[in-house]
């Protein structure tokens, strides 16, 4: 726990719940205030360190914004890591499947629809299908 933040408000901030008629530290310990909270996370979202105290969850909105926003930021460049994966492993599946078919993909060709076939893929379609195609494809 930091030692700057004690468990317990000093005795001179002023409650803005109350209209700052009582003291933090009286709505504390008099009548169990619940925003005085323990705040823990892993690091500030500005300065990297540990946090580790007690403050009034109202003062707290920002930081826990700021904690969001970070982990936000996070997760949005992992997804986009993990997409940019996952492409290449589908460009190094079509390259091979491509090879061995000889059927071009017509996505990454631009042709749309009307992929090229080579004449081993147009015996297998033609076989898979029970016709013949027609002239010039």
């Amino acid at each position: 726990m930091s030692r700057n933040r004690p468990e317990q408000p000093d005795k001179e901030t002023m409650c803005h719940r109350t209209g700052f008629t009582k003291t933090c530290f009286e709505c504390v310990t008099a009548h169990g205030c619940r925003l005085w909270k323990r705040v823990t996370l892993e690091g500030h979202p500005e300065n990297g360190k540990p946090v580790d105290h007690y403050d009034c969850a109202d003062s707290l909105i920002d930081l826990y914004l700021k904690d969001m926003l970070r982990r936000q930021v996070q997760t949005t460049a992992t997804v986009d890591g993990l997409r940019k994966e996952v492409q290449q492993a589908n460009d190094v599946g079509v390259a091979s499947t491509s090879a061995a078919t000889g059927i071009v993909n017509p996505i990454r060709t631009g042709n749309g629809c009307r992929a090229k076939r080579s004449g081993r893929a147009k015996d297998q379609f033609a076989y898979a299908h029970g016709k013949e195609l027609p002239p010039g494809n």
